[in-house]
């Protein structure tokens, strides 16, 4: 497994698209794992926030950040229904 700073590292890579997120919500009405889980880190919006938060080092736990982030079933209603044309499938 990666430390934080390999993976904060590896975060920074996606800077671009992490700021053409405007966290409108449109991710999480189509989200099929939100739907179950009404978690937003299962949601594309809570994602794009835990790697911003990997960027900026507020994290001491790869694990569990790992685990949140692989949570996604790679279906594509998110990057489909984004008004910004942020591919998170293509980031994950």
């Amino acid at each position: 497994m990666a430390d934080m700073k390999e993976l904060a590292n590896l975060v920074k890579e996606l800077e671009d698209q992490l700021v053409t997120c405007i966290r409108c919500g449109m991710c999480q009405s189509v989200c099929p794992l939100f739907e179950q889980t009404r978690k937003e880190a299962d949601v594309a919006r809570g994602k794009l926030a835990l790697l911003t938060g990997l960027m900026e080092n507020m994290f001491t736990d790869p694990d569990g950040v790992n685990e949140r982030l692989n949570r996604c079933l790679l279906c594509g209603s998110c990057a489909s229904n984004c008004p910004s044309g942020v591919n998170v499938v293509e980031i994950f």
